[in-house]
């Protein structure tokens, strides 16, 4: 039995971006399948939560490596690397790394007695420093509600949740532009939330396991 590569690729990427992760004792047999596919299938039949499942997903990842090779169709993309909802140490020390220096609404174009020219608008601009020794593509930003005082990685502390256009190298700083609707007449809060990393799909799956990040 197999499990179809669709099916697979949404249910790792759901688990990787949406669920919590912790060990949770089951009765399972890593060392039974012989291949990636069936170590999943056998695993999950006897994951009692979310969290046990995250840990078949990542555990079989560990034992069966993608090996396919880059071709080339696999042209470089933008992989998101979310905080929120995953209580992953690695994951959320790497987004610890990325420093929010410094906020401010920024206008673009110009208005006069009532004329916009075609680029008028605002956006917030961010200074961020990168303290990884990789360089990231964007970051990702979650506005917290009103009552939260602090940041968090659960996803229900934020009214709203945004990507923001930029490069940073290794140990590098850079500016980044989030689109928010209004945000010249919002009072907004920030907090960091995540990271992308850009490069082609083998770029993704090296990255990850050198950090070992379950695979999605």
């Amino acid at each position: 039995m197999s499990l179809s590569k669709s099916r697979l690729f949404a249910l790792q990427i759901s688990l990787l971006f949406g669920l919590a992760y912790a060990p949770t004792a089951q009765s399972w047999n890593l060392f039974g399948p012989n291949n990636y596919e069936d170590c999943v299938l056998d695993g999950i039949k006897n994951a009692k939560s979310d969290r046990a499942t995250n840990l078949v997903i990542h555990a079989c990842r560990s034992k069966f490596p993608d090996k396919t090779p880059a071709t080339k169709y696999d042209l470089p993309g933008n992989f998101l690397y979310s905080s929120l909802g995953i209580s992953l140490p690695i994951l959320n020390q790497l987004t610890r790394n990325i420093n929010l220096n410094k906020i401010r609404v920024v206008q673009t174009g110009t208005k006069y007695s009532g004329y916009k020219s075609f680029d008028y608008g605002h956006h917030l601009s961010l200074e961020i420093t990168n303290r990884n020794d990789f360089p990231i593509n964007g970051v990702e930003i979650g506005l917290p509600l009103k009552k939260e005082s602090t940041c968090s990685w659960d996803d229900k502390h934020y009214l709203e949740i945004y990507t923001c256009s930029g490069i940073a190298g290794s140990r590098g700083s850079g500016v980044f532009r989030c689109e928010i609707p209004r945000v010249e007449s919002r009072q907004v809060r920030v907090c960091l939330t995540g990271f992308i990393f850009y490069g082609t799909r083998a770029d993704a799956s090296a990255f990850m396991q050198k950090y070992n990040i379950p695979y999605p």
